[in-house]
């Protein structure tokens, strides 16, 4: 169950780094519009945090997990 539970979590935040990174592409594309420009920073800012945490739950070592969990918090400032 546990194992099962992972899966779908890894999934389901592998699923949120593509929508995050869709959304800054289309963003960018229409970065003549009024409030792209927020757009883009808020779907970057989203990227960074999910995929910090993403990478976080992959960590082997106490170093590393310390490590992307400083690049996740970045995203989230």
């Amino acid at each position: 169950m546990n194992e099962a539970f992972y899966i779908f979590y890894q999934i389901a935040m592998a699923l949120s780094l593509l929508a995050s990174s869709f959304v800054a592409v289309l963003a960018w594309q229409r970065r003549k519009v009024p409030g792209a420009t927020a757009m883009i920073a808020l779907a970057l800012a989203t990227f960074i945090w999910t995929l910090g945490f993403f990478l976080e739950s992959h960590s082997t070592t106490l170093e590393q997990q310390l490590f992307f969990n400083n690049i996740g918090y970045i995203g989230s400032m």
